[in-house]
Formats: structure tokens, sequence, C-alpha cells
């Protein structure tokens, strides 16, 4: 049994549908679930959407709701993709560059030593290395914050699409960030929102992942401080650490709320580090 079609099939002539509770949706169609309710409505990658949706180019979203949680569907522009950041896309004709960190050796040999790395470890080597100041074009003599991480709940509004006029509401929802630090560049703060993936193969990311942590945030931001996403992809080789690292655009949410997939790539870098023997 299809789980959305039901919901597809009652999408509003405004091309959304919800928002609903995902359980009491499941038990009026009579879906028995399996596992948790995220990996049904919280879908990271395009390749994990259900037939289903990817046919009838329709997105599911997470939509907060405190103990019970809410789902949207909603119609995209004919064009689903255009909702997700594709690897291939984005870094297939970039030539990677060696990196060579310029700190002491001593900052950097507890990530060597690490018989795994996990996607924080990656993301606090890249900003001790100095690949992120390199890859975003910070200020040379600034310090960048180590990255506060962590999931909480938070409620904002949201714009599902730019070509739906509805605002949505997301309440007491959680979020996950993989990583915020502050930086600098050209003499200005700058709040550097992260998303980080560690995989060595392709996979087509949903916007959301980076402007739900966005939204989360901002109205904690000072106004005359500027919010950037990134997206970072880390793979270990043989031989070096690489970094794909996409600078991303969303108009700041605290003047005029956008459509998440007006979110775009602006800048980006392949760097390696190459490994060394202890």
């Amino acid at each position: 049994m299809s789980l959305f079609l039901e919901a597809i099939n009652q999408i509003n002539q405004h091309h959304y549908f919800g928002p609903t509770e995902f359980l009491q949706y499941c038990k009026d169609i009579n879906f028995k679930t399996k596992g948790t309710t995220a990996q049904y409505i919280s879908l990271d990658f395009y390749e994990k959407l259900p037939k289903e949706l990817k046919e009838n180019q329709t997105m599911v979203l997470r939509m907060g709701g405190g103990q019970k949680t809410n789902f949207v569907l909603f119609k995209t522009d004919n064009n689903l993709k255009n909702f997700f950041l594709n690897d291939e896309d984005i870094f297939s004709n970039l030539e990677p560059r060696t990196f060579m960190p310029k700190v002491e050796m001593r900052e950097l040999i507890p990530y060597y030593l690490m018989p795994t790395r996990s996607e924080t470890t990656f993301v606090n080597f890249a900003l001790s290395t100095g690949v992120f100041h390199k890859a975003l074009g910070l200020d040379e003599n600034a310090k960048i914050t180590m990255p506060a991480t962590g999931k909480s709940t938070f409620t904002f509004d949201v714009k599902v699409h730019s070509y739906i006029n509805h605002i949505f509401h997301h309440k007491s929802g959680q979020v996950e960030i993989d990583g915020i630090f502050l930086g600098q560049k050209n003499g200005e703060d700058c709040v550097y929102v992260l998303e980080a993936k560690n995989s060595d193969s392709n996979t087509t990311l949903s916007k959301h992942k980076l402007v739900y942590p966005i939204l989360s945030i901002a109205n904690s931001v000072p106004l005359d401080i500027k919010i950037v996403p990134v997206y970072m992809k880390s793979i270990e080789h043989k031989e070096f650490f690489e970094f794909k690292i996409a600078e991303c655009f969303f108009e700041d949410p605290r003047t005029e709320l956008k459509g998440i997939d007006e979110l775009k790539v602006v800048g980006k870098n392949i760097f390696r580090v190459p490994k060394i023997n202890l």
C-alpha cells in the first residue's frame, strides 16, 4: 500500500495537503507503520523518497506539532529535483586542489589518531586546518569560533515553495543543526549554518536541511550579522581527506520569507588534505 497516495489525491487547489497529524492519517487509511515517524516524513535525500512522491512531483516535510507530529505534502513546480542540492551537479566539474594546513601539526594529531571519524570530527578538522577559511574566503587573520552543534525543538514560520503563497507554522518540532560558527568576511561578522555529510557517494540533499536550521536560529541572531548556509561533504580516502564545500545563499528570513526551493549555491570548492603517518 502506498502511504502518501491518499494524501496526494487530496492536495487542494493551492497545491498542498496538511498540516496533518501523521499517526492519525495512518490510522485513517489503515496504514501500519514500522519503526519511527521520522523515517516516513523526515526524508533528507531524493533517493529515499517513495515512488508515489517522485511520480507526482510531490515533497513531504515534517511540520512540528509537539507530541503529535504533523506533516505537509506539496506539489513542486514539476521539477522535484529543484528542491534538492545535487552533489553531481555542484561538484562534478570542479578540479580538487591540495590544501596544506598552516597550523602546527600538534593541533591536528588528535584527528589523525581517531580510528573512526564522525561528521562532527570532520567539521572540526576542516575548521582547525583552515579549509573553511579558504573555501569560504574568510578574512585570513580572523578567528573562527568552534561550532555549536545539537538538536532541539523550534517554532518558526516557513514557506515550503516559492509558488505556494501559504505560510506554514512549524510548531515545537525537532531540528538537528550540524554546526553553527561565527566567522568574518570582508571585515563583517557572519554566522555560518552548516549541514555536513560524510559519504563517498553522490546524493541529492533536501534544501530544507539547511533552511530549517536557519529559520530556527534567525530571530536570535543580531540583525547586523549575516546568516550564511554552507553544505559540506567529507570523504576519507587512503592518502587524503577530501572536503567538498558549497557556500549557499538564502534570503534573510528576518526581512523576507522565501520558499525553501529558493536556496541556491553561490560558491563551491573541493580541497584535499594529505594524511600523515605518525
